[in-house]
């Protein structure tokens, strides 16, 4: 990053460069600075909080919570989802109670209920 400057830096530079970005990044003030403006920027939209994930991920167990016709719970634990029980497109907030864990097969069967087979379709072909 130094050598873009035209000159190869010397050690003295490199270990200067490296203590003054680590204060930076350390700076409890700057934290704070960034961590707000995190906040802010992630107040609105789909972003769903980290603390929400997280709270939902250790009550699924990191498992799809569907359940089939059997009274079984879906097995699956990879590929994952966050799915809104009240569609985040209707208004479902971004709550732990309003969250569960899918599969992406069971997130996109619930969807396809939910908004129509049409919506499924066109949404296959944006993905393809």
């Amino acid at each position: 990053m130094l050598a873009a400057a035209g000159s190869v830096p010397t050690d003295a530079e490199i270990f200067m460069k490296a203590v003054g970005d680590l204060l930076t990044k350390r700076d409890p003030l700057r934290k704070a600075e960034r961590a707000a403006a995190r906040q802010r920027q992630n107040t609105a939209g789909r972003y769903i909080p980290a603390a929400v994930r997280h709270q939902v991920w250790l009550r699924d167990q990191g498992q799809c919570t569907h359940m089939h016709p059997d009274g079984s719970r879906c097995q699956e634990k990879m590929m994952i989802e966050l799915d809104h029980i009240d569609l985040y497109c209707r208004g479902g907030e971004h709550s732990a109670s309003n969250l569960q864990l899918k599969c992406r097969l069971h997130n996109n069967f619930a969807a396809a209920g939910a908004l129509g087979n049409e919506w499924y379709r066109q949404r296959l072909e944006f993905v393809n």
